[in-house]
C-alpha cells in the first residue's frame, strides 16, 4: 500500500492536507477523538487515504502512540516516500498548526478546525456528485447552487489559510 501511495504522488499533495497529515504524524494522539471522521473523510487528499488507513489501524493495535513509533511503523510499511512528500508539502502550507511559535493547544485547535473544514468539504463534494449523478431524483437547483457556493467558499478559505483567522466562520 505504501508503494501505491508513492505512485499517487505523481500529482502534488495539497499543502493544507499535508499539514493535517504532518500534524497527526507529530501528534498521533490528536486522532483519537476523530477516528470515525478520519475513516469517513480522510485528510482532504486522496493520495493520503492509505496513510490514514494505516494510522487508524495502528491506533487500534498500539497504545500509546508516539511520533517516533508511528514514523518507524510507517517507514516499515513502505510509506517513506509519502512521508517525505508530506513534509515538503506541509512546509509549503505555512499553516499555523506547524509553526514553532504556536502553543500545542493552539496547534491542536487549528488542526481540529482545518480537519473539520476538510471533512465538511468532502461531504459537500459528495453531495454535489450525488446530485449530478442521480438525474432521476427531484433536483432543486437553488439548493445545488447554495451547496456549490458553500463548497467553493470553504475550499478558498482552506487554500488561502483564511480558515485559521480568529473570526473565520467558514
Amino acid at each position: 500500500e505504501g508503494q501505491q501511495a508513492a505512485r499517487a504522488l505523481s500529482k502534488a499533495l495539497d499543502p493544507m492536507a499535508a499539514a493535517l497529515a504532518q500534524g497527526l504524524l507529530d501528534h498521533p494522539d490528536w486522532m483519537f477523538d476523530h477516528m470515525e471522521a478520519l475513516e469517513s473523510y480522510g485528510l482532504g487528499d486522496p493520495a493520503l487515504d492509505g496513510l490514514v488507513r494505516a494510522l487508524v489501524a495502528l491506533s487500534f493495535s498500539t497504545s500509546p502512540l508516539d511520533s517516533g513509533a508511528v514514523n518507524r511503523h510507517l517507514q516499515n510499511q513502505g510509506f517513506g516516500a509519502l512521508l517525505s512528500e508530506i513534509q515538503k508539502a506541509a512546509l509549503r502550507s505555512a499553516s499555523p498548526i506547524l509553526a514553532q511559535d504556536t502553543t500545542l493547544a493552539d496547534a491542536q485547535a487549528g488542526w481540529i478546525k482545518a480537519f473539520n473544514a476538510f471533512a465538511r468539504l468532502t461531504a459537500l463534494d459528495r453531495a454535489l456528485k450525488a446530485a449530478r449523478d442521480d438525474a432521476s431524483a427531484e433536483f432543486d437547483a437553488e439548493i445545488f447552487v447554495r451547496t456549490k457556493q458553500e463548497r467553493d467558499s470553504l475550499r478558498k478559505a482552506l487554500k488561502s489559510g483564511q480558515i485559521f483567522e480568529a473570526e473565520s466562520d467558514v
